[in-house]
C-alpha cells in the first residue's frame, strides 16, 4: 500500500514542494536562491525503480524509427486504413523489430494499471546523474540548458513519444485488419494509461500531451468497434466487457477525474526565473533580464541569441517591481489551482482568471514561464466526456450483440453492462442531484410522428470535423446515435454534431464515432486514397 500511495502522489508532492517554496519565499527576503530543479526532482526519488515506466519505455524507444509520411502525426495515423495507398509502408514500419520492441514496452509499463498497480513516468528534469547517457544522446529527456532553467525546459522526449503514439494507432489498425479487434482495443487502453501517466508530470506541455493522448486513444476505441460493427463483427462480448472495465472512471479508479492533478511545474519555473532576474525588494537586474529572456526566446536557436538580447535591453525598465511580481506569481497560479477541485458547473469557473486580467508585458517572468493553464479544465472535461461516452456506447453495442436488438433506452444496459448510468460531463442539468446521461436514440425507430399518416424518417445529421470538411448524412434504424450536449450545454438533437472542443453550437458526437464518419467521407471524396 505504501508503494501505491507513493506512485500516485508524485503530482501531490510537486504541489507540496511548490507551496513550501512559496512559504519560504514570502517570509524571507534573503538573496539566496532555492535550488528549484533539485526540489522539483526530489518527488521522483519516492518512486521505486521497479515501478518507473520511464526506465522501461525510454530505452525501448532509442531505436524507434520515424513514422513514414501519412502516419507521422497521431491524427493522420488514426485516420489511415488497411488498403490505403500508403498502408504497405505504414504496416512495414509498424512490424519492424524496433517498433515491436517499443510496443512491447508500452504493454509492459501499463499492465495492471486498472488494478491499482500503475507505474509512474518518473524521469527527473534536466540531464541528472540518474539518467542513462544513452537516453541523453538520443534526446529522450528534458533539456534545461546551462545553467538549468525550468522556464526554458525543452521536452525532447515528447517528440519520440509522439512517434510512439502514431505507432500504436497504426498497430491497432493492423491488428483489427487481421481480425484481432479485441487486441486492437486493448492496445488503445494501454495508450490511454500511458497518457494518464504523463498527466502526473509537472509541466503543462507534458500534461496536455497526456490528455491529448488519452482523448485520442479512447475515441479510437469507439472507431475500432464501429468499423468492426459495420464489417465482420469479430469484437466479442467478453472483449467489450473487458474494455468497459478498463475504462472505469469513478470510485477512485486510475482514470477518475478526481485523481487528475493540477501541474505545479510552471509555478516553480516562474519562481526560479523571478529569483534569477530580480533584485530583492527592488526591480529587475536589467542585464540579467535581457540575457535570460533572450535565452528563453531562442531556446534551440542559439544563433539568434544576440539579436534577441538587444530587444530586451530596455524592456526591464517596464517590468513590475519585486513586490508586485512576487505577489502576482502567487495570484496567477493560485487563481488556476484553487479552482481545480471545484465541481464542473460551479459559478466561480465562469469568472475571469488572474491571468486574463494581468498585464503580460509588465510581468514578463510569468508570461515566459507558463501558458494559459485554464485550458486544462476543458481538456479534463473532454477526456471525461470521451470516456463516459465510450463506456456507454460499448454497453449499448454489447446489448445489441447479445440480444439482437437495440435497447429501448440507454438505461436498459444496466446492470448487465454498467452498474450505473454516468452523467454527461457537459450537461449542466444537475438540479436536485440529477445525473443527466448521454443522449441516446435509434433513428426511424424513435422518430417522432405527429399522427398515423406520418412515416418515421431517417435522421439527418450535419457533421463538422475539425479540418473543416463538413458533410451531411442520413442514419436509419441499423445504427444508434449517442451524444453529449457539448460545451453549450443545450440538446440540439444531434442535428449538428462535432468533436470540436470549442464548438459553441451543436452536440458532441459519441456514436457513430466522428473519426469513423470522417474517414469514410474522406474515402468517398477521394481525399484519403
Amino acid at each position: 500500500m505504501k508503494n501505491r500511495e507513493n506512485l500516485s502522489g508524485i503530482a501531490r508532492m510537486v504541489s507540496i514542494l511548490a507551496l513550501g517554496m512559496g512559504v519560504v519565499w514570502s517570509t524571507s527576503l534573503a538573496g539566496a536562491q532555492t535550488d528549484h530543479v533539485a526540489a522539483l526532482n526530489e518527488a521522483f526519488k519516492l518512486v521505486p525503480e521497479n515501478r518507473r515506466s520511464d526506465l522501461v519505455l525510454l530505452p525501448a524507444m532509442v531505436d524507434l524509427e520515424e513514422p513514414p509520411l501519412g502516419v507521422d502525426t497521431p491524427e493522420a495515423a488514426a485516420l489511415q486504413y488497411d488498403g490505403s495507398s500508403i498502408w504497405g509502408a505504414a504496416e512495414a514500419w509498424a512490424t519492424g523489430p524496433s517498433q515491436q520492441a517499443a510496443l512491447e514496452a508500452l504493454r509492459k509499463v501499463t499492465e495492471g494499471s486498472e488494478r491499482g498497480r500503475a507505474m509512474s513516468f518518473a524521469q527527473p528534469y534536466g540531464p541528472a546523474l540518474s539518467i542513462d547517457p544513452e537516453l541523453i544522446r538520443a534526446g529522450l529527456y528534458t533539456a534545461l540548458g546551462d545553467p538549468p532553467l525550468l522556464a526554458g525546459a525543452r521536452f525532447l522526449y515528447l517528440e519520440r513519444m509522439r512517434d510512439l503514439v502514431c505507432l500504436a494507432h497504426v498497430e491497432a489498425t493492423r491488428l483489427a485488419a487481421e481480425g484481432q479487434v479485441g487486441q486492437a482495443c486493448d492496445l488503445m487502453v494501454d495508450l490511454t494509461y500511458l497518457g494518464r501517466q504523463l498527466t502526473d508530470r509537472a509541466f503543462d506541455k507534458e500534461v496536455k500531451f497526456g490528455y491529448d493522448t488519452m482523448i485520442g486513444a479512447v475515441s479510437r476505441i469507439r472507431d475500432i468497434a464501429y468499423v468492426d460493427f459495420r464489417g465482420a463483427r469479430l469484437l466479442g462480448t467478453s472483449d467489450i466487457e473487458r474494455v468497459i472495465k478498463a475504462l472505469e472512471m469513478y470510485n477512485r479508479g486510475y482514470l477518475d477525474p478526481a485523481r487528475l492533478r493540477f501541474p505545479e511545474g510552471n509555478r516553480i519555473a516562474a519562481q526560479q526565473l523571478f529569483e534569477q532576474v530580480y533584485e530583492p525588494r527592488g526591480g529587475v537586474r536589467e542585464d540579467q533580464y535581457a540575457k535570460t529572456m533572450a535565452r528563453l526566446r531562442t531556446s534551440g536557436r542559439p544563433l539568434r541569441l544576440f539579436a534577441e538580447a538587444s530587444r530586451y535591453e530596455s524592456a526591464g525598465a517596464n517590468q513590475a517591481d519585486w513586490f508586485e511580481t512576487r505577489d502576482k506569481i502567487d495570484e496567477v497560479f493560485t487563481s488556476w489551482s484553487s479552482r481545480w477541485t471545484l465541481k464542473p458547473f460551479d459559478r466561480q469557473l465562469s469568472l475571469p482568471y488572474t491571468w486574463d486580467l494581468m498585464d503580460r508585458e509588465r510581468f514578463g517572468v510569468i508570461t515566459a514561464s507558463t501558458s494559459d493553464l485554464s485550458e486544462l479544465y476543458l481538456w479534463r472535461q473532454v477526456f471525461e466526456t470521451e470516456t463516459v461516452g465510450t463506456r456507454h456506447a460499448l454497453a449499448v453495442l454489447g446489448y445489441y450483440y447479445e440480444l439482437g436488438v437495440w435497447p429501448p433506452e440507454a438505461s436498459s444496459v444496466r446492470p448487465r453492462w454498467l452498474e450505473r448510468m454516468e452523467a454527461d460531463p457537459f450537461n449542466p442539468a444537475r438540479e436536485a442531484g440529477r445525473l443527466p446521461p448521454m443522449k441516446f436514440f435509434v433513428p426511424v425507430r424513435d422518430d417522432y410522428v405527429a399522427d398515423e399518416r406520418d412515416t418515421p424518417q431517417p435522421h439527418e445529421m450535419n457533421v463538422f470535423p475539425r479540418d473543416g470538411s463538413n458533410f451531411a448524412l442520413l442514419l436509419d434504424e441499423r445504427e444508434f446515435v449517442m451524444y453529449s450536449v457539448g460545451r453549450n450545454g443545450v440538446d440540439d438533437f444531434a442535428e449538428d454534431v462535432s468533436d470540436e472542443w470549442d464548438m459553441q453550437t451543436g452536440d458532441y458526437l459519441i456514436w457513430p464515432p466522428m473519426l469513423s464518419l470522417h474517414r469514410r467521407h474522406l474515402q468517398q471524396t477521394n481525399q484519403l486514397p
